[in-house]
């Protein structure tokens, strides 16, 4: 029998980042997110309305979206409270936008691992932010 190719670590975490964003009950963009502290400790999250808003479709429509939504970032460095997480690596399965990557330059994660971004024009902007915000805090950015 052959064996299957073994699946990098990096691989790995991606692919649980895409399962993980099928949690999410956003109707046009679903995204997940892995946490890894260096200690090996691991946190999930995926883009959500606050636990106690009602999942309501006028909530996920523009602009009240980017009001409301706590994004997977933000989601997956609650979930990991108590951890630190100077140095971690983050694995997201789409590319990061401007509010999650202010939750990721303030938590001490070292290292963001995304997808290649094929972004639409209306989110590109917000991506080129978004990189611009996680260089000038030297955070690491990979993009498999």
């Amino acid at each position: 029998m052959a064996q299957s190719k073994r699946l990098s670590q990096t691989a790995c975490y991606l692919e649980i980042a895409k399962t993980v964003a099928r949690v999410s009950q956003d109707p046009s963009t679903r995204v997940g997110a892995v946490i890894v502290a260096r200690d090996g400790s691991v946190s999930l999250g995926y883009n959500r309305l606050p636990k106690r808003v009602k999942n309501a479709r006028q909530h996920w429509n523009h602009p009240n979206k980017y009001k409301l939504v706590i994004t997977a970032e933000m989601d997956a460095i609650q979930n990991a409270a108590g951890t630190d997480l100077t140095g971690a690596t983050l694995y997201l399965s789409e590319a990061a936008c401007t509010l999650g990557a202010k939750s990721v330059v303030d938590s001490g994660i070292g290292h963001v691992v995304h997808p290649i971004a094929r972004l639409s024009t209306d989110k590109q902007g917000d991506h080129n932010y978004a990189c611009k915000l996680l260089s000038e805090a030297k955070i690491k950015v990979t993009k498999k």
